[in-house]
């Protein structure tokens, strides 16, 4: 991946930290890449839109990180491109409640970019986490598409828990195929009238007085109805 620096707030990004201040919502919109180039760092304050624009995606998730930054997670990927580029600047854009949609903070990282290939040549998907201020703010929220979230190795393999193992993963699905199993031997039970089962009742000899409904099996210690 290109060496990024950090991000850096445009002036209409602090501008809505300054909002934020009297109670407004940092809603985050967007994330943008595109190929223009930026050998200045102290440049980046001053721009409204990415140099070279070239796609969008959408936030999948965010964490606070409770220090007065969070996490942004949105997904790169060339299904769409129909010519490569180079990606030398991540824009992040949000919502300002008089200005509209802003380019909130952005990074460039010059001449030292990697390629993004065109969809045709081979399929590419680099999952990006941007770490970005979002000061004291006390509502910071995105719009998730589900259809397009992803989630990370990390997410995948703790789906089973946190203390998940290739063996406990491995019990559950024997324990899972055990049922299974115990579940269709039941069913076939039930349509055989439960004459030959692998689920036995034991009962104690049953008197000559007592009274119930079927067929005393002795021998297989069974209830028959």
């Amino acid at each position: 991946m290109s060496n990024f620096s950090k991000f850096y707030l445009t002036r209409k990004g602090i501008d809505l930290q300054t909002k934020l201040q009297t109670g407004a919502i940092l809603k985050f919109t967007r994330v943008a890449v595109g190929d223009g180039i930026i050998n200045d760092p102290a440049t980046l304050i001053d721009l409204e839109n990415l140099v070279q624009y070239r796609a969008s995606y959408n936030i999948n998730d965010i964490t606070n990180k409770g220090d007065g930054t969070s996490i942004i997670q949105t997904i790169v990927t060339n299904k769409n491109l129909d010519e490569g580029f180079f990606l030398r600047e991540i824009g992040v854009f949000a919502d300002d409640p008089d200005l509209g949609e802003i380019l909130y903070c952005v990074t460039n990282t010059g001449q030292y970019a990697d390629y993004l290939p065109a969809k045709t040549l081979n399929s590419v998907d680099i999952i990006l986490e941007i770490i970005t201020v979002v000061g004291n703010a006390e509502n910071v929220v995105i719009e998730i598409d589900d259809s397009l979230v992803y989630v990370t190795r990390k997410e995948f393999l703790s789906l089973a828990g946190d203390n998940r193992t290739t063996e406990n993963v491995k019990k559950n699905a024997d324990d899972i195929l055990t049922l299974a199993i115990e579940v269709a031997m039941l069913k076939n039970a039930a349509l055989n009238n439960f004459t030959s089962n692998m689920f036995i009742v034991n009962f104690k000899d049953i008197s000559a007085d007592e009274v119930f409904e079927g067929i005393w099996d002795k021998l297989g210690k069974r209830l028959v109805i």
